[in-house]
């Protein structure tokens, strides 16, 4: 690789994760890198055709924001906290330029798909999530993205 110009790091939440974002960080912060930090929800939504999902996510996206009183949900809630968790790390590395995205679907598919379609040079994510039962039935996530992504890839133990 001549040159890395925007990482991506997955969160979830998981202690693999929080090294995942500290090393992400510290690569940026050395090469001068953006550092996109990435959160999937997991939704039912990804067995829908892509089409549809284009069209239904935006919507999700606003009504999961706020429940029905316009307060938050615990989720979205969660969501910032690992979101800011991961800013905060970055911004102690003196790494500045991160860009959040937060999208749904299957967390495999969804940052492959990120990655090819944003240009993205690195991938650092941790080996083992929250799903681990999962994991176990169809394969891990990180296996995944190792399998397909279409850059190079750091999986953080």
């Amino acid at each position: 690789m001549t040159s890395c110009r925007r990482i991506l790091v997955p969160v979830d939440g998981s202690a693999t994760c929080e090294r995942a974002v500290d090393l992400a960080a510290d690569l940026a912060a050395r090469l001068g890198a953006a550092l996109i930090v990435m959160h999937v929800l997991p939704r039912a939504l990804h067995g829908l055709p892509k089409g549809l999902q284009d069209r239904l996510l935006p919507r999700l996206r606003q009504y999961a924001e706020t429940n029905e009183f316009g307060a938050k949900t615990s989720e979205t809630l969660e969501v910032e906290r690992l979101l800011d968790s991961a800013k905060a790390i970055a911004a102690a590395k003196g790494v500045h330029d991160v860009e959040e995205v937060v999208l749904a679907g299957d967390t495999a598919t969804e940052i492959i798909e990120f990655s090819r379609d944003h240009a993205v040079d690195m991938i650092v994510l941790g080996r083992r999530g929250l799903g681990a039962l999962e994991g176990l039935f169809l394969g891990s996530v990180s296996r995944k993205i190792l399998d397909h992504a279409p850059c190079s890839c750091v999986t953080v133990p």
